[in-house]
């Protein structure tokens, strides 16, 4: 089932979330970058504004029209919300001369996000395998996701960096979302053609003023959506990836790659899909309470593969192609699917401009020569 929603009636939505008890987040301009930020009305949405990404340099320009989602992806993701940076496993408190343990509640804030991007979705999928999937249940992450309410976007407007079309994740949603919706501009408005994802989102619309579109506005839609996704800025061959990767593991284009990393883990950081945590400890000066957090961690940090002594990846070479085939290769084996979806932000955020879409090619012609 289909429905539209003027741009007014977009805000009801907002209102109508927040009535049900969420916090609703969105695209929002901060420090001259796109992050997702709390939001009490979409007025306080990225309008207006477009990104320029391309490999080591990001920037916002204006728009000549006032789209709201006129932009692609921004510096985070939906893993700051679900999965957040640092958060507590457990705590102890001293209780005579033994300590009394007890694990963190899971978090019972309700977010609801407009504005996630279709490969934004699919790497909440991948996070769902990880976390969700196997023998261990991420508790944190479970109550995140229950509690949740998605409103996803098609990109109509790709970026340099977006390479979606090419993993199969973009440009538009085809699931993970409550509501999905195309943004169109229409006799000097603007139109949102959306389509229901779950009973869930679909209770929710019933609460706010819309309509039925027409097979015309319908497909105004699916045709943005599909140029879209032949007017990406990157792509990337991923037939026969994994099988090459994980058999050139002594590539000399390994050390090429570590002359220019920083092994700063901006890419990690700002993966929408890496989910290594290390722990940390902290008690108070007297010792009467402890915590025990996990943090973001990153297969570029020194300590992450410390065994024995001594890290086991020493040199950015390794910690490089350590990341980088897992991702694309390992992950596949390991998890049924790629571990990248096409976002661009490893690209862009990397102070270096370090563009694997780029590398991997040249990678396979040094072999083929």
């Amino acid at each position: 089932m289909s429905f539209v929603l003027k741009r007014s009636e977009l805000d009801q939505l907002v209102t109508v979330l927040r009535e049900d008890g969420y916090q609703v987040y969105g695209p929002v301009v901060v420090d001259r970058a796109i992050r997702y930020r709390r939001i009490d009305s979409i007025d306080e949405l990225a309008i207006g504004v477009r990104d320029v990404q391309g490999p080591g340099r990001y920037s916002l320009v204006e728009r000549a029209d006032d789209a709201i989602f006129g932009h692609t992806v921004g510096v985070t993701s939906l893993k700051d919300l679900f999965f957040p940076p640092r958060r507590a496993v457990w705590t102890a408190a001293r209780d005579g001369d033994s300590y009394r343990f007890e694990p963190a509640a899971p978090t019972g804030a309700r977010v609801a996000v407009i504005g996630a991007r279709s490969c934004e979705l699919a790497a909440m999928s991948i996070h769902d395998t990880v976390l969700l999937g196997g023998e261990y249940v991420d508790a944190d992450y479970e109550a995140r996701r229950k509690a949740g309410f998605i409103v996803s976007i098609d990109c109509t407007e790709p970026g340099e960096v977006c390479f979606c079309a090419s993993m199969g994740t973009g440009p538009g949603a085809d699931g993970g979302f409550d509501l999905a919706m195309t943004e169109l501009r229409v006799d000097g408005g603007w139109e949102y053609v959306g389509r229901y994802g779950t009973q869930r989102g679909e209770a929710i619309l019933e609460r706010v003023e819309h309509r039925v579109p027409d097979q015309i506005e319908i497909g105004q839609a699916r045709s943005a959506v599909s140029a879209a996704a032949g007017a990406m800025g990157r792509e990337l061959t991923v037939t026969g990836l994994p099988e090459f990767l994980a058999s050139h593991r002594q590539h000399p284009s390994w050390a090429d790659i570590a002359d220019r990393c920083l092994a700063c883990g901006n890419c990690t950081q700002a993966c929408p899909t890496c989910f290594c945590v290390s722990t940390i400890d902290t008690s108070s000066l007297d010792g009467a309470t402890m915590t025990h957090d996990v943090r973001w961690d990153s297969c570029f940090s020194l300590d992450f593969s410390f065994m024995g002594g001594r890290p086991q990846r020493a040199s950015i070479d390794a910690r490089y192609r350590q990341w980088l085939t897992h991702k694309l290769s390992g992950w596949v084996e390991q998890f049924g699917s790629s571990g990248c979806v096409g976002c661009g932000r490893c690209i862009t955020w990397c102070p270096v401009g370090i563009d694997f879409t780029a590398e991997i090619p040249r990678m396979m012609e040094r072999i083929d020569g």
